[in-house]
């Protein structure tokens, strides 16, 4: 700005305005550089930024059956395509074809709701609110709960190996066994006692309570954590147990004691391990149904009366040949009937396999791949399983599907009150909002668990599976019942953003921890955050109800620094938290929509206010879908017989517009006033309509695409340049319809606020370029007067892409001045470089 001596009436002084500085509604005192209003106009910095020029037009691509929802990239099969939400459904289309109708096409059906998305790999998620829909590189899509989730090997061989998966209620048990010994059934109830702390036996010495059907006594127990053989049946240990049925035992066992299954009527089958060297006195004593017993070449004795009153016994089952049976002493006690039969193995192993999760049921158990049958014992957790012999399993390994119920594990997630009211699987699949960061998915936003944030788990492959999430794998931000708004993983942390107000509305920094965990290491209180969020160039920026903010990444400090960049349009915006909003980064732009409106926030330039910095910002009206909209007429020469209204010719037509065909077959159009017929013609021009606002942004290859609640989904025309870079004129139409396209300056007092001043007559000059048909109009207004439009040369100087043309304005005593440039004529671009003029100092203002 030019200095003045005030004393020195006729000295000139000189104005001038350049067109690359943003626009100021903070409602502060604005500084006079700053435009109060830039509408549909920005700085086009991929053709040389020098002015602020009309905004490219746009134009509709396709127009789906219900709103849009939300707008995604994708590449599969080679190309690139864009993945549009529209009420319940995805549809699909190639971005190289996006002009054409019949490139759109159904993919899925979706929930009707606003959606987000992220890519991990090459699959793009979509998150609905309901279901997480997966797109691979082919274009087959899955959702996350028809994958049913990774199933996790939870215990190896009694071991916790893998936490559960809150996807899946199915979860793996595994037993690698090298000796089937280790792991056979022990039947409920056995009582035990010590028969050698130094070799480890123990005795069988009774049960607890009343025995029934068939028992097993394994080779192994367990005493006060320490494993024990059990060496023996002891004295009396099952007596008069009379609802026994068979008795099963194991190798490892050598004493049958004295009386130990007296008693036992209903008792039939006795299979003894080959272990067993003696069998004591009165041992089965009474035993009246039993039929068959089974026993091998280490028996060696068989006390008195063992099968005393045994009735029924029709079969020894041995295992070596007539002469060794009649060698064991005793043996005479048997009756001659009873029939010996030579046998190789035992008719039945049982072995049981310890289950250790929460479950409910079991859904199969596979050995070396094939499934087998079993019988769980919910009571002991316990799965047992019937083979023929012992070869048929030893070396297996074992796999056993089950079921999971609620757990009380405090690491696991049903633990927590916070979770009481979701079921697991659905607290992952009602998440809107997801990330990835550290090699993983990051998910929240479910509305029923606010400021809860689940993250993916590494599987036993050491690959990060998109389909486990670990029942631990969780941390929570915050409190209250606002929800998290987005999340944003910047080089060394990831950001969670959470809406409301006080220690709710915050923005939490997690780093990766040592564990495998995300612990918080600096938090933002009291910032209400209301959008998805951009990193730029390793800041954050995020939509609050002050305005764009950001987190600019602090060097040198523990803790980065937060501020608006958006105070230059704060008095312009009307945010709550029920504003439909929405924002994207392009081409060097923070494109915003708040409502009806959509803003353009210059990334490359920044001014201070105060102790504030806001990037320039520039408004833009009329974006959107436009529904019944009419075709709009223009004045035209004679024909057909109808009159010429000359002056008028190019101009909208006024009037209803009126057709009729003439003989030859023709159509000509009028309107009719004061009883003659004028000639019109029809334009690609539209007028009217109701407006449908954008409401939704994405960017993809380069260009600007965005949605309406009336299913359209449109893009800007930057695509549509020429070999020189420019767009022609008919590009910059809004669907057809003339965009108001606008600068307006302060009211200027020219730094001399009790001064009155008088314009050099002949000095007011703009520097332009005009593509269309006409120039736009210069408005000035002094002193608070209304604007009037101040006539601008019709010749042109200069080159035709730049242009200086002089307005016939030398308003005389004024105190401030107030200019605007402004066009809503269609197909008429315009760029403004510069407005200039020269003044002198007046005197000074009478009270």
């Amino acid at each position: 700005m030019a200095s003045y001596n005030s004393k020195n009436r006729e000295t000139e002084y000189s104005r001038i305005y350049k067109s690359t500085k943003g626009m100021d509604c903070s409602g502060a005192s604005a500084p006079t550089e700053r435009y109060r209003s830039v509408v549909n106009m920005y700085v086009d910095y991929e053709n040389g930024g020098a002015c602020l020029e009309s905004l490219p037009g746009y134009r509709k691509l396709c127009k789906l059956p219900d709103r849009i929802n939300g707008i995604y990239r994708h590449k599969a099969n080679g190309d690139e395509y864009i993945i549009i939400h529209s009420g319940k459904t995805l549809y699909k289309a190639k971005i190289s074809d996006i002009d054409s109708q019949d490139a759109y096409s159904s993919l899925a059906t979706v929930s009707d709701s606003p959606s987000s998305g992220f890519t991990y790999k090459d699959r793009l998620f979509i998150l609905d609110g309901a279901d997480i829909h997966i797109i691979d590189p082919e274009l087959s899509v899955s959702t996350l709960a028809d994958l049913g989730g990774y199933v996790p090997t939870t215990y190896m061989n009694g071991e916790r190996v893998e936490k559960r998966n809150m996807l899946s209620p199915i979860s793996l048990e595994r037993y690698k066994i090298s000796a089937s010994e280790e792991h056979l059934y022990e039947s409920a109830g056995f009582e035990y006692s010590v028969l050698s702390v130094k070799d480890k036996t123990c005795s069988l010495c009774g049960f607890s309570g009343k025995a029934t059907g068939t028992l097993y006594v394994p080779r192994y127990t367990d005493i006060g954590g320490v494993r024990y053989e059990i060496a023996e049946i002891g004295d009396y240990a099952l007596r008069d147990q009379s609802s026994i049925t068979a008795l099963f035992t194991s190798d490892g066992l050598k004493r049958i004691g004295k009386s130990s299954l007296r008693g036992c009527t209903s008792l039939q089958l006795v299979q003894l391990s080959t272990t067993v060297e003696q069998i004591d006195e009165y041992a089965f004593y009474g035993c009246s149904m039993l039929t068959r017993v089974y026993f091998g070449e280490d028996m060696s004795y068989i006390g008195g009366a063992a099968f005393g009153y045994c009735s029924a016994l029709a079969e020894i089952n041995y295992e070596r040949d007539l002469m060794g049976y009649n060698a064991i002493e005793g043996i005479v006690a048997i009756p001659e009937s009873v029939v010996v039969y030579p046998f190789i193995s035992y008719r039945a192993l049982r072995l049981g396999f310890r289950l250790f999760g929460s479950i409910s049921s079991i859904s199969g158990v596979y050995l070396n791949g094939s499934s087998v049958p079993f019988t769980y014992e919910g009571s002991r957790n316990i799965v047992y399983l019937d083979f023929e012999s012992q070869s048929k399993c030893d070396g297996g390994d074992f796999r056993i599907f089950v079921s999971n119920k609620a757990s009380s594990d405090e690491d696991d997630f049903s633990a927590s009150t916070y979770f009481d009211s979701i079921d697991e699987r659905d607290a992952i699949l009602g998440c809107t909002v997801g990330e990835v960061f550290d090699g993983r998915i990051f998910l929240s936003g479910n509305p029923k668990l606010p400021g809860a944030v689940f993250f993916s788990g590494v599987d036993l492959s050491k690959n990060h599976n998109y389909a486990y999430f670990r029942e631990c794998d969780y941390f929570i931000d915050g409190e209250g019942g606002e929800g998290v708004s987005s999340m944003l993983p910047l080089t060394d942390s990831l950001l969670v953003f959470r809406r409301g107000n006080s220690s709710a509305g915050s923005v939490f920094y997690h780093k990766i921890g040592s564990e495998g965990d995300y612990p918080i290491y600096y938090i933002h209180r009291g910032v209400s955050i209301l959008s998805r969020s951009y990193s730029l160039y390793d800041d954050a920026l995020f939509l609050s109800p002050d305005g764009i903010c950001t987190i600019q990444k602090q060097i040198y400090a523990d803790h980065n620094k937060l501020s608006t960049c958006s105070k230059g349009i704060i008095g312009d915006l009307n945010i709550r938290s029920d504003t439909r909003f929405d924002f994207t980064i392009f081409k060097g732009y923070i494109v915003m929509i708040v409502g009806d409106k959509m803003y353009l926030g210059d990334l490359k330039r920044l001014y201070k206010q105060g102790e504030e910095s806001s990037y320039e910002w520039y408004k833009t009206e009329g974006i959107g879908d436009y529904e019944g909209d009419t075709a709009v007429y223009r004045y035209a020469a004679e024909y057909g017989g109808l009159d010429e209204l000359t002056e008028e010719i190019g101009e909208r037509a006024a009037g209803t517009v009126i057709s009729r065909t003439t003989e030859g077959g023709a159509s000509v159009y009028y309107v009719e006033t004061d009883g003659k017929k004028y000639a019109v013609a029809p334009t690609e021009e539209r007028a009217g309509g109701i407006l449908y606002p954008a409401t939704t942004l994405f960017t993809a290859a380069g260009l600007l695409f965005f949605g309406t609640e009336s299913g359209a989904v449109c893009v800007f025309n930057t695509d549509k340049r020429d070999s020189e870079g420019r767009l022609s004129p008919e590009h910059y139409s809004f669907m057809g319809h003339a965009p108001l396209c606008e600068i307006e300056t302060w009211d200027d007092d020219l730094d001399t606020v009790s001064l009155t001043k008088s314009t050099v007559k002949g000095t007011f000059g703009v520097t332009l370029r005009a593509e269309g048909e006409k120039l736009p109009s210069l408005l000035v207004s002094t002193d608070g007067s209304e604007y009037k439009r101040i006539p601008l040369a019709k010749r042109r100087y200069g080159t035709p892409s730049r242009f200086k043309v002089m307005a016939e304005e030398s308003e005389k005593g004024y105190v401030e001045k107030k200019l605007k440039i402004s066009s809503s004529e269609h197909l008429s671009p315009f760029g403004v470089y510069s407005m200039e003029y020269r003044y002198k100092i007046k005197g000074r203002m009478k009270k």
